[in-house]
């Protein structure tokens, strides 16, 4: 029941399900051992989607500003992983635009970098932005 960007554009339920829906199948055939997300808005409900998905790890460097009761603007980004997370932490966007030569930059999302541990690699950094 939750809108985002439009006041007037709210979800409905028959709505929501089908969106959800179609994110359980698509996880159900793709089959991802990651999987980045941008844009989220319902940060609580899309990880108890994924943990049903079986990815255990489910993270976030922020929470989506809620401005009503029904309305989230300034969405966040994600990781899911089914494999374990060693590090979360967000990324630190003024040093990293500084040392590219970038003056005032910033992301409408806060990036996040993960130390995933995978099975026959070993420590991994990935990035969502």
């Amino acid at each position: 029941p939750f809108a985002s960007y439009e006041f007037d554009n709210i979800y409905s339920q028959a709505q929501w399900r089908q969106k959800t829906s179609w994110l359980s199948r698509l996880l159900q055939q793709v089959q991802p051992d990651m999987l980045a997300l941008q844009e989220v808005f319902s940060l609580a409900e899309l990880s108890q989607l994924l943990r049903s998905a079986g990815f255990d790890y489910v993270v976030s460097v922020g929470t989506p500003e809620l401005v009503d009761q029904h309305f989230f603007r300034r969405p966040v980004v994600a990781l899911a992983s089914r494999y374990p997370l060693l590090e979360v932490a967000a990324v630190d966007v003024p040093a990293v635009a500084a040392e590219l030569g970038l003056a005032n930059f910033q992301f409408s999302r806060a990036p996040l970098r993960a130390l995933v541990q995978l099975p026959g690699l070993g420590p991994c950094q990935c990035y969502v932005v």
